[in-house]
């Protein structure tokens, strides 16, 4: 019995690094939002801005920032309900779609490879995640 209880934690360990992985990836991109608002504000685009819109982009940075920061928090503490359950793998799905919808808007809208990249790394720690997920 304590064989196979040692068992199934060596197994879920590799899980849980892909679950804390995305879950500082999720952390550090709703910081970044922050900042966006809140240190990177560059007066020189902002200020170009009309008044409107640059608030709307203040909302949506604080909205994206708390979101991201939310999903960080739920990967890195909630990790095992994620796998375990049928709301935490939709969870997990959800999170994928995302990154993907980030990463093919930006694709259309002709960003930086670079920035693509990073975009295209999120969502394949995602989908790593969903598809260990189901793999249980």
């Amino acid at each position: 019995m304590a064989q196979t209880n040692a068992t199934q934690q060596d197994g879920r360990r590799p899980a849980r690094l892909w679950l804390r992985i995305c879950g500082v990836y999720n952390l550090f991109f709703g910081l970044v939002h922050f900042a966006f608002v809140y240190i990177w504000r560059h007066e020189a685009f902002w200020g170009a801005l009309p008044q409107g819109l640059s608030a709307l982009l203040d909302v949506f940075n604080v909205q994206m920032g708390v979101l991201l920061c939310l999903a960080g928090y739920l990967y890195l503490r909630h990790g095992d309900e994620i796998r375990a359950t049928r709301l935490g793998r939709a969870f997990a799905a959800g999170m994928l779609v995302f990154w993907l919808a980030r990463a093919v808007d930006d694709l259309l809208w002709g960003v930086q490879p670079l920035w693509l990249a990073v975009l295209g790394l999120g969502a394949a720690l995602h989908a790593i995640v969903v598809f260990k997920s189901r793999a249980r």
